[in-house]
Parts: C-alpha cells; structure tokens; sequence
C-alpha cells in the first residue's frame, strides 16, 4: 500500500463523532479508487473516498454496506474541491449520522444511503490503528493542500 500520510492517535478519541476535511485536487481520472482517508485495519470504520465511476463515498462499516454515495460525478481535474466528511453516529436521525460536503455545500441526492446505527463505534481515532491520509494501493492521483 502506498501511503502518503499516516497519522496514530496517541490516546484514543471519539469513534463516534469525527469530521476529516481538505482541499483536493483529482490529478486524473482513472478507473481507479482515491482513498482520502481510512484507518487501516478493524471493522467498522469510516473512510472518504473517490470511487471508480467518479462518485464520492463516505463508507461508515469498512465495506459492508453501511455509507453514502453521491450521484454527483467528480471528473474536474482543473477543480480544486473542498470536501468535508462528518460522522456523527449519537445522532437520532439517521441521515444526520454522515454527511458530506463539497466546496461548502451539503451533498444531499445519493445513489446509495446506508447508515451505521445509533451509536455505533467505529476504529477510527484509535491508538491501535493509524489512519492513512491520501493514501491508496492504486497510484498518485490526488494533489493535496492542507
């Protein structure tokens, strides 16, 4: 895996409550996925991610189906995006659990919309497992500015 930045949580923090937001800039498009960020291993997680058809995704169970995927498509690669992802699982209302925005605006027409439980714990921000920031197994295709 080709990591550009990684990050342990020296004590553990919320795994329930988390907002990861950057400025990005899509070098291509490829028919490949774009991780933003994701913890690297346990189950479940939350990551940010640019998916193979140029859809964003804010997947909150580590791949089994929990999470939200835009409709809107995000083929500029003269753009730069400012993306926010916050999770909030405490929240009663489920569609209030994962939100996405983009360049300020909050994503709302999703081809898919699966939602973690109320309260549900995630790996994220957990001394045992570091987050990769920008980082894929897929090739350099991003161009970041923090």
């Amino acid at each position: 895996t080709n990591y550009k930045l990684a990050r342990t949580p020296s004590s553990n923090g919320s795994e329930r409550i988390f907002t990861f937001s950057a400025w990005v800039k899509r070098g291509s498009v490829t028919d490949n996925r774009e991780i933003l960020f994701r913890p690297d291993s346990g189950n479940p997680w939350a990551d940010l991610e640019f998916q193979t058809d140029d859809s964003i995704i804010c997947m909150t169970n580590g791949g089994s189906g929990a999470g939200v995927v835009t409709n809107r498509l995000f083929r500029d690669v003269s753009a730069w995006y400012h993306l926010v992802c916050a999770v909030d699982t405490t929240q009663g209302t489920a569609a209030n659990r994962v939100k996405i925005y983009v360049n300020g605006v909050l994503e709302t027409s999703f081809s898919e919309s699966n939602y973690m439980a109320e309260d549900a714990d995630t790996t994220n921000n957990q001394t045992n497992s570091f987050t990769q920031i920008f980082g894929d197994s897929y090739g350099n295709h991003l161009h970041i500015i923090f």
